[in-house]
């Protein structure tokens, strides 16, 4: 089926197993039907009601859009600007990946990977039984909400942003919660920048920022595990916030820490070199090792 130019369709409890193309300026409205593959072009508006789709990619501009509701999506790639929302739907393999903007409010997913310069944003629940990646200069946005991964053993998935080619990996998480059933790590690489604004990582989640990468803890922000290790020169800055446990130490490179208005239930420094800043924190306990 391809409507083209400013056809109007609608389809009901039917079987598209081969394919579904979306063009010109055609508005296309199905429910209930099993698509074989969904390709969306030009700018054409489409949406889709409880249907199962084997393969899904979005190649609309920025006039076109795609809403996707109670859906099943077996693979979903999407590499151009075309505005998608996705509402209560389970997606088995996530890729976002060009200038797309993506927005999923409670679904599922087996991991995501989100890379070159494309925008994900995640409102009310995601679970998702994967590891998420975002890479190059790509953007994982969390509005309230809450991220939480499912394993069936510790360190099964990972959350990390990594390899910033032409770019800055970012994650930015506001009102929101990052969690997990068994431990997990977050880990910031190269010059990858996470943003916790009034944000809550559990004891589940432990974040690990190294390289080049900037940390900002903020707004009433709790973390519970921080671990600045060995070779990191992360910029770290906490500010009117709550660390249950830091680890801050290194003895190649140091991190630069700067904390402020904040509490810190226990602090290991163990560093010969690390430059720390501490301004009006409530610290419970200080272990201080290696320092000369």
């Amino acid at each position: 089926m391809k409507p083209f130019d400013a056809a109007s369709i609608s389809v009901k409890d039917s079987d598209l197993t081969m394919a579904m193309e979306n063009y010109g300026t055609s508005t296309s409205s199905v429910s209930n039907t099993s698509i074989g593959f969904l390709g969306t072009y030009s700018s054409s508006i489409t949406e889709l009601s409880n249907c199962s789709v084997s393969n899904m990619r979005p190649q609309g501009g920025s006039s076109s859009s795609l809403a996707v509701f109670d859906c099943s999506i077996d693979n979903f790639d999407v590499s151009t600007s075309c505005p998608i929302f996705i509402f209560n739907c389970f997606i088995s393999s996530f890729e976002a990946q060009g200038m797309s903007n993506v927005t999923l409010s409670d679904c599922s997913v087996n991991g995501m990977y989100v890379h070159s310069s494309s925008v994900v944003t995640v409102f009310n629940e995601l679970v998702t039984n994967g590891s998420i990646v975002v890479e190059e200069n790509a953007a994982l946005i969390l509005r309230d909400a809450l991220l939480n991964f499912v394993q069936t053993t510790n360190n099964q998935f990972n959350l990390t942003l990594r390899n910033p080619t032409n770019g800055n990996p970012r994650l930015a998480a506001y009102n929101s919660t990052i969690d997990s059933n068994a431990d997990l790590d977050f880990t910031l690489e190269g010059n990858s920048t996470a943003k916790l604004n009034k944000a809550n990582v559990p004891w589940r989640v432990e974040c690990f920022p190294d390289d080049d990468s900037i940390l900002l803890i903020s707004n009433s922000s709790y973390v519970s595990t921080l671990f600045a290790e060995s070779g990191s020169s992360a910029l770290i800055i906490v500010q009117n916030a709550t660390i249950h446990e830091w680890h801050n130490y290194g003895y190649n490179k140091a991190t630069e820490s700067q904390v402020y208005d904040s509490v810190i239930d226990n602090l290991l420094i163990g560093s010969s070199s690390i430059n720390c800043t501490i301004s009006g924190p409530l610290i419970q306990d200080l272990l201080l090792i290696g320092i000369s």
